[in-house]
């Protein structure tokens, strides 16, 4: 439908749907009336109020992995005379916002939705008109993961501990001083392999249906365990926390799709009061991918690389046949990535019987998997050689997989573009691929470029477009 409206060249109509206190709001940008029969709201008018057009920004992330950002710029709404200054009274942060894309002749069913998320405020313009404040769904997740605290010991008030997936050497709170017991999870786990004391194991009776172990004797140094959890792929564990956090729609094919190319174990542990926003960044990162809710107000996520292309792109496609290249980025020669991650590292209060290999492991935050090719910096005498990556993969073979993939992506001189385009790539997203045709650049044959960055205003046929590759 969205391909046929800008094939038509019929002005393209933006209806904003808003919430106040005071009940549901509608306006568009040229006025539109639902039909009397139309089966999602009869008779429905959107008055032609919006006379500021919102743009919509959305990019991956710096480095390509963790938060992809959508940006966008206010709602403006007609006020003459002051006609609706009774709306700066009415509460509007919180409450849902969509704006969505259509046709005048369309049904109301028709209509895209183009952004999905929430009001932040109302306010008023020097001209007295009014300016509504969005923000996208993710502001949902801008709170902590875990909501219950511990009941009882000495970190009681605190937050529960969470864990997913396999971790090693975490130090869980002791929630009954009593009876020395030692929570780890909220809920079941898997297993309790390993209780240590000082770095030394001691005896210890799990329970890890409700996720916690008895000691049986006051402990005499450090606590630690290792403890295996539920979940372990980042598709999985990117889902369950943003459900704790009251988000469970999720784009379930795009989070299947990257447990398939990302194929790692992962361990998380969750200590103490952490923000929903960081964790998923830290889940998303530790696979190579980059993460957002989309417009339907999903969690959605993939591995971050040039993939397959879902368009083709060629001069005919650029505003005034125009394809600029504005950044040239030098390759990294060496990767590192750091797993099987300490949770608690420890230089000193260990036992003098741990032996010294040991004590050398927990008193590092990660093992590290490497990959580098020198041949780069004989190319690029100065080639990149970026700090350690420290990630939530468990297992060395994954973490030197990640390694290896992210050289392959990073190892080589990488190009940014910038252009204008026309109507056929309104409908590209960023983290899609296209191959740009261009007579520049070393473009002609076709080249594979990932989208980094796009930028739409609603009622226009253009789209501003960043390329890497």
């Amino acid at each position: 439908m969205i391909d046929a409206l800008l094939r038509s060249g019929d002005p393209i109509v933006v209806l904003l749907e808003a919430e106040s206190s005071a009940g549901p709001r509608y306006c568009s940008n040229a006025g539109y009336v639902s039909a009397l029969d139309d089966a999602t709201a009869p008779n429905r008018p959107y008055p032609d109020w919006l006379i500021g057009v919102p743009e919509i920004r959305d990019e991956l992330p710096d480095g390509l992995f963790g938060r992809s950002s959508i940006g966008w710029s206010e709602s403006v709404i007609s006020n003459p005379a002051g006609i609706r200054d009774a709306w700066l009274n009415e509460a509007w942060d919180g409450r849902p916002v969509r704006l969505l894309i259509g046709a005048a002749s369309w049904v109301l069913a028709d209509f895209e939705v183009v952004f999905g998320g929430i009001a932040t405020g109302l306010q008023a313009d020097g001209d007295g008109n009014l300016r509504l404040q969005l923000r996208d769904a993710r502001e949902a997740l801008n709170r902590p993961v875990q909501a219950a605290l511990l009941a009882s010991g000495p970190a009681a008030n605190e937050p529960r501990p969470i864990l997913l997936g396999a971790v090693f050497n975490v130090e869980p709170p002791n929630i009954d001083a009593a009876l020395h017991r030692y929570e780890v999870h909220d809920s079941t786990v898997t297993a309790i392999p390993d209780v240590r004391v000082g770095g030394l194991t001691v005896s210890y009776t799990a329970d890890a249906a409700n996720g916690r172990f008895d000691l049986g004797v006051s402990p005499a140094g450090r606590v630690t365990t290792d403890v295996t959890g539920p979940l372990s792929a980042a598709g999985q564990i990117l889902a369950e926390i943003a459900a704790r956090a009251g988000l469970a729609l999720t784009d379930a094919a795009a989070l299947s799709a990257l447990d398939s190319a990302a194929p790692y174990a992962l361990g998380l542990w969750i200590g103490e009061r952490a923000n929903t926003l960081d964790v998923l960044d830290e889940i998303a990162s530790s696979v190579g991918a980059w993460w957002t809710v989309d417009a339907l107000g999903r969690l959605t996520a993939a591995q971050a690389g040039i993939g397959t292309p879902v368009l083709i792109l060629t001069a005919d496609d650029f505003a005034a046949q125009k394809l600029e290249l504005v950044d040239v980025q030098m390759p990294a020669w060496r990767v590192r990535v750091g797993y099987r991650h300490n949770w608690s590292v420890q230089t000193d209060g260990l036992f003098a019987a741990v032996a010294e290999d040991t004590r050398q492991r927990f008193g590092r935050e990660y093992d590290i998997a490497e990959a580098n090719d020198p041949s780069v910096q004989v190319l690029h005498p100065h080639a990149r050689d970026p700090d350690v990556a420290g990630t939530l993969i468990v297992g060395a073979a994954d973490a030197a997989a990640e390694a290896a993939r992210r050289l392959a992506l990073f190892g080589v001189q990488r190009r940014v573009y910038r252009a204008v385009c026309t109507r056929r790539a309104w409908p590209l997203r960023a983290g899609q691929t296209v191959t740009v045709q261009y007579p520049r650049f070393g473009l002609g044959a076709g080249v594979d470029l990932l989208i980094t960055r796009v930028s739409r205003r609603l009622d226009s046929r253009t789209t501003e477009v960043t390329l890497w590759g």
